[in-house]
């Protein structure tokens, strides 16, 4: 590549390129991101778009909370039941609302390690309309026991 050619102005993501400059030597060149140039809102977009179809699935009840995050996190059937340690036709079953109640709690922290929430997140969800608050969680000892405090995001 050459280095007119690797100069884009997008100073939010700034690379470094190894081109070809003017007099025939190869070096680097900081520049700006291409792809998020010309990307990135159409990349939020979609994920926005995958979200809010996600949760309106899972409070309709056609999608369970396994189903909500494996969209969320991008994962596939077997990708989870990889991690899981159970089989694809179980983790498609777990995925639709009707196969989530079925589920042991052991089946659902093992699901939640792989997710990286708590068991917790897995039958409840902070409302999206409420930015006044946000509401963390924090691990105790019991792995099926967590402390739900309500703060502030501008608090410290």
């Amino acid at each position: 590549m050459k280095e007119t050619d690797g100069i884009v102005d997008y100073k939010p993501h700034q690379m470094v390129l190894y081109v070809e400059k003017a007099d025939g030597a190869y070096g680097p060149l900081q520049t700006g991101s291409y792809m998020s140039k010309h990307y990135i809102d159409d990349f939020w977009e979609k994920r926005r778009r995958i979200e809010t179809d996600a949760l309106q699935q899972l409070t309709s009840g056609t999608l369970s909370p396994v189903g909500y995050y494996m969209l969320l996190l991008d994962m596939t059937p077997a990708d989870v039941a990889h991690r899981v340690g159970i089989s694809v036709r179980k983790v498609i079953k777990h995925r639709i609302g009707a196969g989530f109640p079925l589920i042991s709690v052991k089946l659902v922290k093992r699901y939640a390690d792989v997710f990286g929430i708590s068991v917790a997140s897995m039958f409840c969800l902070p409302a999206p309309e409420c930015t006044a608050f946000r509401i963390i969680q924090r691990e105790t000892d019991n792995p099926f026991v967590v402390f739900s405090v309500i703060e502030r995001p501008d608090s410290p």
